[in-house]
């Protein structure tokens, strides 16, 4: 299963705001597909089968995958955005640019704390997991 591709989500539109628009609907894809345990308390349950991939290959790519979205966002006109998009569009570049600026500490290398990680997160998927049938 691969994530759906940021490019065919803007380049048909020429409105700035339309363009982000279609950005954040990719991010917000983008995400559920790579973090499916937040699809499924968001109540998407496309992706219930699934979780989080860490391994660092796949860690890398979401780096380079933000980088990307980050380039998309740079080229949509910033001044053809109202201003209530103008101030959505700063809030997202800051977002992927604090994201970004995460990469060289490697935080995936310690995946459990006593705040975050598997073992609580995890645990708590019930609540918000489809248990209607034997399947489930």
């Amino acid at each position: 299963m691969t994530p759906p591709q940021a490019e065919q989500f803007i380049k048909e539109p020429s409105d700035a705001n339309e363009q982000l628009a279609r950005l954040f609907k990719y991010h917000q894809e983008y995400s559920m597909f790579q973090y499916p345990e937040w699809a499924t308390y968001e109540g998407d349950h496309r992706y219930n089968d699934r979780l989080t991939d860490g391994s660092e290959k796949a860690v890398q790519n979401r780096y380079q995958d933000f980088r990307r979205i980050l380039s998309l966002l740079e080229k949509i006109s910033y001044q053809g955005l109202s201003s209530e998009n103008k101030l959505n569009h700063a809030l997202f570049k800051a977002m992927l640019l604090d994201a970004l600026a995460e990469e060289p500490f490697q935080f995936q290398l310690t995946p459990i704390t006593q705040q975050n990680g598997l073992h609580i997160g995890f645990p708590q998927i019930i609540e918000s997991q489809p248990l209607k049938k034997a399947a489930d």
